[in-house]
Parts: C-alpha cells; sequence; structure tokens
C-alpha cells in the first residue's frame, strides 16, 4: 500500500509540474515573440523584393521579362508536319513579339510605326529568351499543326533595336544634348552637305553646354544613318522629325538651329574687319516630341583675322543663347527647379528662322 501511495504522489506530481510549464505564461510569451520576429522578418525580405521588382530599371524592362502568350495556326504541305510544327513556332513567336512591343510602346504607338517595327517581328527568334509549348496539336483532318506557346524576350537587344530605329527611348543618355546646326560661313565661300562638317556655331554651342554642365552627344553616332532631307524637316519646325533624330542619338534633348555669319560695311579708316554672326535655335525634347523653347541671338566681332572674327563672334552669340535657354533645359530635367529667367513659351510649329534667307532683314534680340 505504501509503495502504492508513493507511485500516486509522484505521477500526480509529475502531472502538475507539466501542466505549470505548458500553462507558463512566461514561456507563451517567448514563443510569440520569436514567432512576432519571424513574421518581421518576412515582411522586410517581402519589401526588399518588392522596391527590386519595382525599380525604374525593372518597371522599364517588365514588358519584355514578363511572358507574352499567342497562338498559330499553320497549313501542312505534303503531309509534313515537322516543317509545319516549325512555321507555327515561328509564327507564334513573332505574335508573341508583336504583344510586347505593343505592351511597351503602346498601341497607338505601335500602330503609327508598324511598318518599321515588320522588320523587328519577322527577327522575332533573334530576340527569344526562352519559350515553352502550352499545347501541340497536329489536326489531320483540317491538315494544319496547331500550337500555343509561351515567350520572353532579350530586353537588351531588343530595346537596342529599338532606339537606333528612334523608337524607343531606352538608350537615352541622362541629360544628353544633340546639337545640330545648318550654318553658311563668311570664311567659306560655298556651301557645303550638311555632314561634311562641324560648323564654327556648333562646336561654340557645345563648349558652352558643356561649361553648363551638359553631356554633349556628337553628331557622328548619327551623320551615317539620317539623312539631310531629314534635318531639313526638322530645322523646318516638324517636332517628331527632331524627336526622332534625338532618340537615334540617345539624346533626350535635341538643339536645332541655323547660323549665318556676314561683314558689316567697313570703316573709313580701314582697320579691322568686323564680322556678325547670328543664331537661331529650337530645344526640342526628345522623349515627348514637344518643344522646350526657342532663341535668336547676334554678336559682332572685329579683327584683322575674318576667321578669328567670326569665331569670335559666334562664340559670344552661343553665350548669350545657352545663358537664356539653360534654365529651361534644366527645369525639364528637374521640374521642381524654378525658372529666375523669364521665358515665354514659343509658336510651337513656329520654324526656325533662317539667318542665310534673311541675312537683309535687321536681327534683334528676341523671340523667334
Amino acid at each position: 500500500m505504501r509503495l502504492l501511495n508513493k507511485m500516486l504522489s509522484w505521477r500526480w506530481l509529475l502531472m502538475i509540474l507539466t501542466v505549470c510549464v505548458l500553462g507558463s505564461p512566461v514561456a507563451g510569451e517567448a514563443v510569440e515573440a520569436e514567432d512576432f520576429r519571424t513574421l518581421d522578418s518576412v515582411e522586410t525580405v517581402e519589401v526588399e523584393d518588392f522596391q527590386t521588382l519595382h525599380s525604374a530599371e525593372a518597371v522599364e524592362a517588365k514588358a519584355f521579362r514578363a511572358v507574352h502568350s499567342a497562338e498559330a495556326s499553320v497549313g501542312v504541305r505534303d503531309g509534313n508536319y515537322v516543317l509545319a510544327r516549325k512555321r507555327a513556332i515561328a509564327a507564334a513567336l513573332q505574335q508573341a513579339l508583336q504583344n510586347a512591343l505593343k505592351s511597351l510602346l503602346g498601341e497607338e504607338e505601335y500602330i503609327a510605326n508598324k511598318r518599321e517595327l515588320g522588320g523587328i517581328e519577322r527577327n522575332a527568334e533573334d530576340y527569344v529568351k526562352s519559350y515553352r509549348l502550352l499545347y501541340a496539336y497536329d489536326n489531320q483532318e483540317a491538315q494544319t499543326s496547331d500550337i500555343k506557346l509561351e515567350a520572353s524576350f532579350f530586353y537588351n537587344g531588343l530595346s537596342k533595336d529599338l532606339s537606333t530605329r528612334g523608337l524607343y527611348a531606352g538608350n537615352v543618355k541622362e541629360k544628353g544634348i544633340l546639337i545640330l546646326i545648318r550654318e553658311l560661313s563668311y570664311t567659306s565661300k560655298k556651301a557645303r552637305p550638311f555632314w561634311e562638317l562641324v560648323p564654327i556655331s556648333e562646336t561654340a554651342l557645345s563648349q558652352k553646354f558643356i561649361e553648363a554642365g551638359a553631356n554633349i552627344i556628337g553628331r557622328k553616332l548619327i551623320q551615317n544613318i539620317i539623312p539631310e532631307e531629314t534635318i531639313s524637316k526638322a530645322l523646318k519646325g516638324d517636332l517628331k522629325v527632331a524627336a526622332h533624330i534625338g532618340l537615334k542619338a540617345g539624346a533626350d534633348i535635341v538643339v536645332l538651329g541655323n547660323a549665318a555669319s556676314s561683314r558689316r560695311s567697313p570703316s573709313q579708316d580701314g582697320g579691322d574687319l568686323s564680322i556678325q554672326a547670328n543664331i537661331s535655335l529650337n530645344v526640342v525634347s526628345a522623349l515627348t516630341s514637344a518643344l522646350i523653347s526657342a532663341r535668336s541671338e547676334f554678336a559682332v566681332a572685329q579683327n584683322e583675322d575674318p576667321l578669328i572674327a567670326e569665331m569670335e563672334a559666334f562664340d559670344t552669340a552661343a553665350g548669350k543663347a545657352v545663358h537664356y535657354l539653360w534654365p529651361s533645359i534644366q527645369k525639364v530635367w528637374n521640374p521642381e527647379l524654378k525658372e529666375n529667367v523669364a521665358n515665354p513659351k514659343p509658336n510651337l510649329r513656329t520654324p526656325i528662322p533662317d539667318p542665310v534667307r534673311d541675312r537683309d532683314i535687321p536681327v534683334e534680340i528676341g523671340e523667334l
């Protein structure tokens, strides 16, 4: 009996201790705290993943990283279902790439450039990163090979090809300015083709913009792919053409203009030559095809060497023009900035005045 009582007492004691441990609020709180720490760490990982997935680079490329589905049905010739299957896959990949292009460029932009985009779509297999067949069926009754697939595409190669066609801003250089000036120089006795040399005025403008803090994109990048007729259209006020040129060069800002220099009336004492330089400019956003600002300037310089006088005159005129235009360009890059100079909005469809054609008209500082 004593032995039985001892066994029962030890059992009860063990049960009581077990209940106390399991029911302890301290133990329960410790487990809950550990669980909360675990949950917090999971939430942190999710936030980091979200930020990575929605960064500027990721958002820009999501249309090509996403999977695009397409289907195709191709007729079978001479019972060759193997060849028909290959043709069906090629057709479906073209359709999937078309869907990717529409998602990136937008339906309206895609339709407007459908003809040029057709060349990219025909080479869809060059851009395929991966694809998988959802179903494939050889319909012997209808004599067709029917497939449905999902495909993803290489973003970098495709965006580069779109950019070279001026259809996408994927390679646009931050704060990049392309300057293209048509110039008639007093010291150059004959007119030259546009792409033959860099004008004095263009060089002066480039230097002034560099001093202001811009990245200048040289004309050599596009001189073999943009015909002179296209430049003429941009100089006549076609903003879409100007933006198209900028995208091909990888610039987000395009400065286009006309420039000319001429000799002023000689002095009575036969001293230094006096050269007047005129510059008329339009500043266009390549990303929005919008006119940002416009300006006409002139300057006069004297020197016994006409070339030195001409260079000094263009340098002065360029400096005055950039001083006026730069705040408007900065505001495009940094919308929160306030302009510190008056810059009335110019007429959006006004062509750039041609100092060569209007040489006999007095040139005054002012708006176009």
